[in-house]
């Protein structure tokens, strides 16, 4: 059975209607009287109030739920920026922190090599030569001696004998012409890896240990 002119519509209009028929069809509202008849336009006049009132408070949710989501977007976007710089001055923390703790053990290792090549040069393992003329010489020997004592393989610090000076009663000099043989030497050390470097020297004379 087809639908009736009459009721197509909006959906709104149709539960003004419906609500309008009802109204009509409640004995306690529509009167006998038909000089009364006029009071049956009440039941519509409320009904369309309330028609009025939902969709009214329908917008005003819209726009209220527009609002809410508006406000948690921008939130959003403002917390996403903060972590982002903050993370970004941690990692620059935490980068900084790892670089400082490699460099301070690498220093360190470094340090601990030169120590450790010291006491060789100052053992027996690189025993004293007297300067009979040629320095280089000198520095030769030790340095080979130093390396049987003191093996490469598996540091990654490298130790090397700088230079080797001769004392001639006032002062240490690089030649040794018109010194006595068995004078007092001074052994320079030097120790780096990378960017690190360090530095020792010790006194080395035939027979014991000179500290």
């Amino acid at each position: 059975m087809g639908r009736s002119p009459g009721l197509q519509g909006s959906h709104p209009e149709m539960m003004t209607r419906g609500c309008a028929n009802r109204a009509r069809s409640d004995p306690s509202v529509v009167p006998s009287d038909q000089s009364a008849l006029h009071e049956v336009e009440s039941p519509l006049r409320v009904c369309h109030r309330r028609r009025v009132a939902t969709i009214g408070r329908v917008r005003r949710r819209r726009r209220s739920g527009a609002g809410d989501a508006g406000t948690s977007l921008i939130e959003t976007i403002l917390a996403i920026g903060i972590l982002g710089t903050v993370g970004v001055g941690v990692l620059g923390a935490l980068l900084t922190a790892l670089h400082g703790a490699g460099s301070h053990q690498l220093a360190a290792s470094t340090q601990a090599r030169l120590q450790t090549a010291s006491e060789v040069v100052r053992g027996s393992q690189v025993p004293y030569l007297a300067c009979t003329g040629d320095p280089v010489a000198v520095a030769d020997s030790y340095a080979q001696s130093l390396a049987a004592g003191l093996p490469q393989a598996g540091s990654a610090v490298v130790v090397e004998i700088e230079s080797v000076t001769f004392w001639n009663g006032s002062d240490f000099v690089p030649a040794c012409t018109g010194i006595p043989g068995d004078t007092l030497q001074l052994v320079r050390l030097r120790a780096w890896s990378g960017s690190t470097v360090r530095a020792q020297s010790i006194t080395k004379l035939p027979g014991p240990v000179v500290p």
